[in-house]
C-alpha cells in the first residue's frame, strides 16, 4: 500500500466536511459512472474501487495521525505495578514494592 500514500497536504486535512466532499467525488468520478442496473460488476470496475478504497483507508490512517497530533496529548505515565497499586490502597511502604522488584528480577 506504499503506492497510496498520500501527500502531506492531503493527509494534514482534518476537516470532516472536506472530506465528506472528497468522497462524494470519488462516488461520482470511480464509483457510479461505470456500473450498470441489473448488471454484475466488471473485473476492471471493482480493481478500481478496490484501488480507491484502499487509498481511502490510507489516507484516513494519516487523517487520525494528523488528528491525534493535534490535540498535543501527553505520553502516559508507565504504568503501576500491582504492588506499588496495592501499597497505595492499604498504606504498605515502598519496601514491599522494592522486594517485588528484587523477586521479579531474580525470576
Amino acid at each position: 500500500m506504499d503506492s497510496h500514500r498520500p501527500t502531506d497536504d492531503k493527509a494534514s486535512v482534518i476537516d470532516v466536511k472536506e472530506w465528506a466532499k472528497e468522497a462524494f467525488e470519488y462516488s461520482k468520478t470511480h464509483v457510479y459512472p461505470t456500473i450498470e442496473k441489473n448488471k454484475m460488476p466488471s473485473e476492471d470496475y471493482i480493481q478500481g474501487c478496490q484501488d480507491v478504497a484502499e487509498r481511502q483507508v490510507v489516507l484516513g490512517g494519516h487523517r487520525l495521525a494528523h488528528m491525534l497530533k493535534s490535540l498535543n496529548l501527553k505520553s502516559p505515565e508507565k504504568p503501576k505495578s500491582y504492588f506499588e497499586r496495592f501499597g497505595e490502597y492499604f498504606g504498605v511502604s515502598d519496601e514491599l514494592n522494592e522486594a517485588y522488584n528484587y523477586i521479579m528480577k531474580q525470576i
